[in-house]
């Protein structure tokens, strides 16, 4: 595949995806924009409120099921309401051991099971409805670009937790709108550590006097090439980390992956799961059932968990919470309880004591500073130093308890912490700043190719690499193929599957062949990803075809062109 180096059009956007557990962000960047733009989201309940963050929920109706009813702030009475689907994309072998017990992810899937729709599709109704909110602010930018130069690429960068399948990613970017809004629309995947560190950067690069990133640091930020730093990224489920040193790329900061990113489920919304469990526990030393408590006294007690109890908790609080227990539910009150829990019940109220939400936040905690303490071995094994400071990003960084008990903590080592704002936009912003930087480039690590290329099956094209696309180096593009294309494919009776790949100029040509064999026939509803493993100047050092989540070693053999 030919190759040039160079530096990109400015008629490119980029633009980053957040697509969280729990909430969701929208970010882009122009060669025109210093700052990544951040997308805003009206509540539906409140035309006059909006937010740079919307929730991961999605609405059908038992009737219609192909299209969703509403979505992210709406509410819609009597529809089936899907949140938690992105976790599905996640291995069951890595599911967090209390998750089976989850029971908004236990009802989630079963609802989702019932419209018979699979978690990718899910992920692919939810972006298409992130874009249809987006649409409208960005459009006036790509009307610029077009009105400026005549067209425009769309580059996206969607970030993903270590440890997650990129390639199920990938296809729900390739079923989506977005993987069709351009003639060269493309996408990336960065880890979710990665892009906060690039937000970090950015961050240090245009601060000023009257703009500091920050708002609660151990020391005064100072920072100089060559330094090391690690980035901890608390989201609403998992948290990851990733340790780094800042280097200098054609007069712009870049950030050197020196550890291996890690990810680990201890996020707000497991901690918001446990305080439920816990309140539960107690309900079942009271009651019969203890359904009889209702689906609303859940949903307020998640609200006040939310609102009120874990955003302002600190270390130090010694008051006991109370949750009134409804009316209804005082008929199934056992005889027992009456005797061992008569002041609760004569209260109508079940205590939430201060110790026991501080087990909550401890636990969440533990397994943070374990991150932290696991890759600053990682980065003193590599170099034989220390990251010389701990930056602190996501939403869950906002929390007043997780910040006093890291400082408690980590008192010998310098740590920053984001303002709420920026903190909980880091993702979005680092992934639409580190396509800027990887697109400003002027280095030989990204190649731009020249030809395009394509599978052609049964008269269908899947575009593998598209004319101009740039290509850093050790880097995995994935491509979801159709079973059109691998049912035409199929070679014998011992399930061979040869995928022929095409150079497309003015003629299409058949250049290679790609040979495996599924370890199982392929049926029309599998998932099917090519995974290309580039290596120096943008030559395919390796392909494999992962197939229902495995993957599964290639042939190669070239067709010399005439």
């Amino acid at each position: 595949m030919q190759t040039v180096k160079g530096i990109a059009s400015r008629s490119e956007m980029i633009i980053g995806l957040d697509i969280g557990v729990t909430y969701s962000k929208m970010a882009y960047w122009t060669p025109e924009c210093d700052d990544a733009e951040t997308c805003f989201f009206r509540h539906s309940t409140n035309i006059s409120a909006s937010s740079h963050v919307v929730p991961t929920v999605l609405y059908y109706e038992d009737q219609d099921h192909k299209t969703p009813v509403g979505w992210g702030h709406d509410v819609v009475p009597g529809a089936k309401q899907l949140r938690l689907f992105k976790y599905s994309l996640l291995h069951e072998d890595d599911w967090h051991h209390d998750t089976k017990d989850w029971s908004v992810l236990v009802d989630s899937i079963k609802a989702r099971k019932q419209l018979q729709k699979k978690a990718v599709d899910v992920m692919v109704d939810y972006i298409n409805k992130l874009w249809e909110a987006c649409q409208p602010q960005i459009k006036p930018v790509l009307n610029e670009l077009l009105d400026d130069y005549g067209t425009c690429s769309l580059k996206f960068v969607m970030t993903y937790p270590k440890g997650w399948q990129p390639h199920q990613f990938q296809e729900v970017f390739n079923k989506s709108i977005l993987s069709r809004l351009a003639h060269d629309s493309t996408m990336t995947l960065l880890t979710e550590a990665e892009a906060a560190a690039y937000f970090v950067l950015d961050s240090l690069e245009n601060r000023t006097a009257a703009r500091i990133p920050w708002q609660d640091a151990s020391h005064s930020v100072d920072l100089k090439i060559g330094d090391h730093i690690m980035v901890v990224d608390c989201g609403g489920l998992t948290v990851d980390t990733v340790c780094g040193a800042i280097d200098s790329e054609n007069g712009t900061l870049v950030f050197r992956t020196i550890t291996t990113p890690d990810s680990a489920l201890c996020g707000a919304s497991l901690m918001t799961d446990s305080f439920i469990n816990n309140l539960e526990g107690k309900a079942k030393m009271l009651l019969t059932d203890i359904s009889a408590l209702g689906t609303e006294f859940r949903e307020d007690a998640v609200r006040r968990w939310e609102t009120e109890i874990m955003p302002y908790m600190k270390p130090t609080a010694i008051e006991t919470l109370a949750l009134s227990l409804p009316t209804a539910s005082r008929q199934a009150v056992t005889t027992k309880a009456s005797q061992t829990h008569s002041r609760w019940l004569k209260a109508g109220k079940i205590p939430i004591y201060a110790a026991e939400i501080s087990s909550i936040f401890d636990f969440a905690i533990d397994h943070i500073v374990e991150l932290i303490h696991t890759q600053m071995e990682q980065l003193s094994n590599e170099t034989g130093r220390h990251p010389k400071y701990i930056f602190f990003t996501g939403g869950f960084a906002c929390n007043s308890y997780l910040r006093a008990a890291i400082k408690n903590r980590l008192q010998d080592i310098p740590f920053v912490f984001l303002t709420p704002k920026e903190s909980r936009m880091a993702v979005a912003c680092g992934a639409a700043k580190y396509g800027a930087k990887m697109l400003r480039s002027l280095s030989p690590r990204l190649a731009v190719l020249q030809d395009e290329y394509a599978i052609e099956g049964n008269g269908c094209l899947v575009r593998l690499i598209s004319k101009e696309e740039g290509i850093p180096d050790n880097f995995s593009k994935y491509v979801w193929l159709p079973y059109e294309v691998i049912e035409s494919s199929f070679v014998g009776g011992d399930y061979k599957v040869q995928l022929r790949v095409c150079q497309i100029t003015d003629v299409v040509k058949l250049v290679e062949t790609i040979t495996w064999w599924p370890r199982e026939i392929v049926r029309p509803m599998d998932d099917v990803v090519l995974e290309m493993r580039f290596e120096n100047e943008g030559k395919v050092a390796k392909t494999v075809v992962w197939h229902q989540g495995q993957p599964l070693s290639t042939q190669h053999e070239t067709t010399p062109l005439s």
